[in-house]
């Protein structure tokens, strides 16, 4: 198997994985139930990575709309309006700062074969809000 074929299959195996409201199952009891908790910045890291590999391969589309659909998701669910900017905000009252870099990469992938200005916007507004937490 050449490394181009371990990526197209990892990216078909979490497309499978995102079910249709966005979300991740990503962990299984032994008997097959999902498993409780998540993590934010998997989600959004594996977005990332699904928009990169489905870009390069034009016989992913399966793959690139999982991965527009769990970038919805997390746009949808996780995220609060500020005024500087749109907050990327975990299971606690925290902001994940890491898990916003992360989804300013997946908008901006899953946008580069296909235009989505919402994409773009939501990127833009998640970098304004990195800027501002930022440290003088």
């Amino acid at each position: 198997m050449t490394p181009a074929d371990i990526a197209r299959a990892a990216a078909l195996r979490l497309a499978d994985l995102v079910g249709p409201s966005g979300r991740f199952v990503y962990a299984y009891r032994l008997g097959g139930e999902p498993l409780g908790g998540y993590n934010l910045l998997r989600h959004c890291g594996a977005v990332w990575a699904m928009a990169e590999i489905a870009n390069s391969r034009p016989d992913l589309q399966t793959v690139r709309r999982a991965a527009l659909r769990a970038l919805s998701w997390v746009l949808t669910t996780k995220t609060q309006r500020i005024e500087t900017g749109l907050c990327l905000t975990g299971s606690r009252p925290t902001a994940k700062l890491g898990g916003a870099a992360l989804a300013i990469l997946a908008c901006l992938e899953v946008n580069r074969r296909r235009q989505h200005p919402k994409l773009l916007e939501a990127a833009k507004r998640l970098g304004n809000f990195l800027v501002m937490m930022r440290r003088p």
